[in-house]
């Protein structure tokens, strides 16, 4: 009798020992409730997250409302995409636990859905698309808008033409963001990555010549910055079409003497803008070209022409040094100003009723012609 006692106290043992290794070989993880997604696992942590605007020059009360929080784990890859209010809540009832590791963390802001966002999707639902491939790119401007300026040629076709950046694109990088942490709450503190530049440009006209409207091409804007890293690359460029009002009068002494002009002024909202790799440069990236359109009597007759010209912004870029070269080489950021100075061209602008010369100031800089041959177009009369 004490013989199979002591045999089924043996078969007892082995079950217990062979019973403790099957579940420690299960996934089974005690002290969480599947019914309550908040209540998170031992190797999980609760995600709480608030935004700190205060690096973002725009008022309290035009702060972006939506924030994209995109998280990679370095070790096995994990990805988790999720979608805030401007203060840090979530924006959808969602399950706020994440596995613990450590991960990249990238924040930013686009309360309008201005940029188009690269592979935002493939991310958040495949863990193969790496986040290096996670770009914001500023909207195109539609062909048939471009051709609707009928008093514009474009001299400087190496690229097209993109929307001003005139929603702010805020971003905070956090690179190792670690669970388990003693911080209970991840503090987001966005950047803004716009930026507003204004250029001053004088124009005096001859008598008989009335300037009617002067509009503008700013070439090298940047038009895409990776969101992982905030860099920008001089081969992803485009160009911007603004105008410029007239806002005044200024005298001006040069060579003859001391001589008056119209003042216009005009404003572009951007992400960054390249330099001309060449100061005799009159294409690619860093050229500013304006098409000035004037009233002309000639003959007792009146017509309109539209004159252009072209100018190197090599001089003023390099001397402002907006882009500044990344550590490892391998891009461009913005340089870190709440307001860029105001871009002064140094050659003021002499319209003539059959040319567009510089003025003979002592400027730094040339304006380019197009073409040694090249006539001002005239507008076709207005039929009522």
């Amino acid at each position: 009798m004490m013989k199979s006692i002591h045999i089924r106290s043996i078969v007892s043992v082995a079950a217990v020992l062979l019973l403790a290794l099957v579940v420690s070989c299960n996934p089974f993880e005690y002290g969480y409730d599947e019914n309550n997604p908040g209540d998170a696992k031992p190797n999980e942590s609760v995600l709480n997250f608030s935004v700190s605007w205060k690096k973002v020059n725009l008022p309290s009360n035009q702060s972006p409302e939506t924030v994209t929080v995109l998280m990679s784990r370095k070790v096995n890859t994990l990805h988790y995409a999720w979608e805030l209010d401007g203060t840090g809540g979530f924006k959808q009832s969602v399950d706020p636990t994440v596995s613990n590791g450590e991960y990249y963390t990238v924040a930013f802001s686009d309360d309008a859905d201005y940029y188009h966002i690269d592979s935002f999707e493939e991310f958040a639902e495949n863990v193969s698309t790496s986040m290096t491939e996670i770009y914001a790119e500023v909207p195109p401007v539609p062909d048939e808008e471009v051709s609707q300026d009928r008093n514009f040629i474009d001299f400087n076709a190496y690229a097209g033409f993109i929307k001003h950046a005139s929603e702010p694109l805020c971003l905070d990088i956090l690179k190792n963001v670690s669970f388990p942490s003693k911080e209970k709450t991840i503090v987001i503190t966005p950047t803004n990555l716009t930026r507003t530049m204004t250029f001053k440009l004088l124009v005096r006209s001859e008598q008989g010549v009335t300037v009617d409207g002067i509009s503008a091409v700013l070439s090298g804007v940047v038009k895409k910055v990776q969101l992982m890293s905030g860099l920008m690359h001089r081969s992803n460029t485009a160009k911007l079409a603004f105008n410029l009002t007239k806002y005044g009068k200024e005298s001006v002494k040069g060579n003859n003497g001391v001589v008056e002009y119209d003042v216009y002024e005009g404003s572009v909202d951007l992400l960054g803008v390249f330099p001309p790799d060449d100061k005799a440069y009159i294409t690619g990236p860093g050229i500013f070209q304006v098409a000035v359109t004037a009233s002309v009597s000639e003959n007792g007759k009146q017509k309109q022409r539209v004159f252009h010209a072209g100018l190197n912004l090599k001089p003023i870029l390099d001397e402002l040094e907006l882009m500044v070269l990344s550590s490892d080489k391998t891009g461009y950021t913005m340089k870190a100003q709440s307001q860029i100075p105001k871009v002064e061209i140094p050659m003021p602008l002499h319209v003539m009723k059959n040319q567009i010369l510089a003025s003979d100031t002592d400027g730094l800089v040339q304006w380019k012609e197009n073409d040694v041959d090249i006539r001002p177009e005239e507008m076709p009369d207005v039929v009522e």
